[in-house]
């Protein structure tokens, strides 16, 4: 009986939803996704990460303030997100100290590049017997790679297929039949930390590979690009009854050149005891510091250069793109690929006849170097990015404009 109660305590309370229900839910995705294509043009953020752990809590109410509160703020790490178009360029570093006292191989920093086609991304990370940082870049086909680990950008801005756990994505899908998706609940009289909002529940069917049934529950803000202040994702365990929530708070939405942008947000999972408590969970914060929405950043910012040459190849076609120190758009483009391709195609027949003329041995040599696999040591363009964030301060401290620039 006590996990019933909690359950509906998480949960809320849903009555049927009508025509004219629909027809709010109908609006706020409208305006939600108006606001986000808005934005999603142009622009260049600045911001600074945090993570940490709130402990546990003795009720989802305190877990809930404890979120909006001071928790401690174990590891932190500062970036940037570009984008004009499907041009985009993202970098979220750690500080070496920290990724040393968190154990170097718990946090890594990342740095992506993308053109909508093709993603370059650079993983950099502490491992033991290497040298102090060491770099992963590789390219992948597509843009879902880049998405998929800058994981610090708001409300899934310039996502063309938002993930899982997102608004537009499972409203839309609610209001057009898609998935199994149910809207459950429409409450546009409720109320969130004394501010009147939306409240809208959507329950989707039981997932063969998860454990009960997930229901997501979005606190709209109309007012401010109906973007979401709070969301939630609770799952129900058949074996041992306890709820699984996974939490996201937009806080401090702003105004900015063409539209709505929470300026902090915060992702938490934890789990609801028997009891009604909330296991201890770690929390990932995103503070965004600068947001230029009116000025496109520049082509020139749209490369990743590294301390020396590295080489990469296209992941979907035969050939080698070159070894460059800074690697732009331009240099792994359909264009680039093409090229690639077709002098691939010649140093390959050349090979094979070189191979045939000189006989068995030369085949095997031939064999043995199409399975050498290629490993890039590159090294961070993070410290450039502090420097010229460190620029940018003293200009503003001396009153010249700040805004030029990376």
């Amino acid at each position: 009986m006590l996990q019933a109660c909690l359950i509906a305590s998480a949960l809320g309370f849903a009555g049927p939803v009508s025509a004219g229900d629909e027809k709010v839910a109908a609006g706020l995705l409208a305006a939600f996704e108006a606001n986000r294509a808005s934005l999603a043009v142009a622009g260049t953020i600045y911001f600074h990460a945090r993570d940490g752990s709130i402990g546990a809590k003795s009720s989802l109410e305190e877990f809930d303030a404890a979120l909006k509160g001071d928790w401690p703020r174990l590891t932190s790490s500062e970036g940037l997100y570009l984008f004009d178009g499907k041009n985009r360029r993202y970098e979220n570093g750690y500080p070496i100290a920290e990724m040393v006292a968190a154990r170097a191989e718990l946090i890594d920093s990342s740095q992506l590049l993308t053109d909508g086609e093709t993603t370059l991304h650079d993983s950099i990370s502490l491992q033991p017997y290497r040298k102090p940082l060491y770099h992963s870049p590789g390219l992948y086909a597509g843009a879902g790679p880049f998405f998929r680990n800058a994981y610090c950008i708001p409300i899934n801005l310039g996502n063309p297929e938002p993930p899982y756990f997102d608004l537009g994505k499972h409203l839309g899908d609610a209001l057009h039949g898609r998935g199994g998706a149910v809207l459950a609940e429409v409450d546009p009289q409720a109320r969130l930390d004394g501010a009147s909002v939306v409240k809208l529940r959507v329950d989707l069917p039981n997932d063969p590979k998860d454990s009960g049934r997930p229901r997501f529950t979005f606190w709209v803000d109309p007012d401010h690009g109906a973007i979401p202040v709070r969301m939630r994702c609770v799952r129900i365990s058949p074996q041992d009854q306890v709820i699984t929530i996974y939490q996201i708070n937009n806080d401090d939405i702003r105004r900015v050149d063409r539209g709505w942008l929470p300026f902090r947000y915060s992702v938490a999972e934890t789990s609801l005891t028997p009891t009604g408590g909330t296991s201890a969970d770690l929390v990932h914060e995103v503070v965004i510091e600068e947001a230029d929405f009116a000025n496109p950043p520049p082509r020139s910012a749209f490369a990743l250069a590294f301390p020396w040459p590295v080489r990469l190849s296209h992941p979907d076609q035969n050939g080698d793109l070159g070894t460059r120190q800074v690697w732009d758009l331009k240099d792994f483009s359909p264009e680039a690929r093409e090229r690639a391709r077709l002098l691939w195609s010649l140093d390959v027949e050349s090979a094979r006849t070189s191979a045939a003329a000189a006989g068995p041995h030369w085949m095997a040599w031939l064999g043995a170097f199409a399975l050498i696999g290629v490993a890039v040591l590159g090294a961070s363009g993070l410290s450039a990015f502090r420097k010229a964030r460190r620029a940018r301060s003293d200009r503003a401290a001396t009153g010249d404009d700040p805004s030029d620039g990376v």
